[in-house]
């Protein structure tokens, strides 16, 4: 017994001793090379916890909704090489069933748009089945294998928020809520997010991964203004 205790003691001693001298050492620097060593812990620990924690939750966004978000074209004329369809928007799978909603956009009424499911070769061929002031829906008549989930809670200003924009090519771009905007009927989310990076439906996700919000429009200084999803439910219940 007497021998552990001398062992314990030996190590007590060593770590004393050892922050003895890094005490010493330190008090015997210059206060410029005090400050680097401080500046150096502190910026290492602010890039290496608080910035992964959040980059994480926006790459997690980011890869749920992919899968869950659908394109939309202007019908093709033919079967003409190098016939260019037009794309039009982006869109989010609403239900397993086949409904999908984007943004108002320039969708009509009685006309057909191709529609491309992520996953699948061949385009959907389907007509907007409600074409309200803000929203399109469309029901393409097939199961889905994801869905978008989409938040009924509300956001708020400075809320960190992550959007899918770009046509063929996904643009990533992440910001804060700026300001909501309640209307009658819906809110628009005005965003920090560059608007020439959205197209109409790029959807807006939240750090839960949930769907917040389409991109309905720019604001007076080009930045992108999205369009509360928390009103569909009621549309499609109607």
């Amino acid at each position: 017994m007497k021998k552990r205790k001398y062992k314990w003691l030996k190590i007590l001693v060593i770590i004393a001793s050892i922050g003895v001298i890094t005490f010493v050492v330190y008090n015997k620097m210059p206060q410029h090379s005090k400050e680097a060593i401080i500046n150096r812990l502190t910026r290492g620990i602010i890039e290496t916890k608080q910035p992964v924690t959040v980059e994480k939750k926006v790459v997690d966004a980011v890869n749920t909704n992919r899968s869950r978000t659908v394109r939309f074209y202007m019908p093709s004329k033919g079967d003409v090489q190098n016939d260019k369809q037009k794309f039009l928007a982006k869109g989010i799978m609403y239900s397993k069933n086949g409904i999908l909603v984007t943004a108002r956009g320039y969708f009509q009424e009685g006309i057909s748009y191709e529609i491309a499911i992520p996953g699948q070769k061949e385009h959907v061929v389907a007509v907007p089945f409600n074409v309200g002031k803000n929203f399109v829906f469309f029901d393409i008549k097939q199961n889905m294998p994801f869905v978008a989930e989409l938040s009924n809670s509300p956001v708020s200003v400075g809320d960190t928020v992550v959007a899918i924009g770009g046509e063929e090519e996904d643009q990533i771009a992440t910001g804060e809520v700026r300001l909501v905007e309640r209307t009658d009927h819906d809110s628009f989310i005005v965003t920090t997010i560059p608007s020439h990076q959205m197209t109409i439906g790029s959807p807006l996700m939240n750090e839960k991964r949930e769907v917040v919000g389409l991109y309905f429009k720019k604001s007076v200084d080009n930045k992108a203004v999205f369009v509360s999803v928390r009103g569909v439910d009621k549309i499609i219940n109607k």
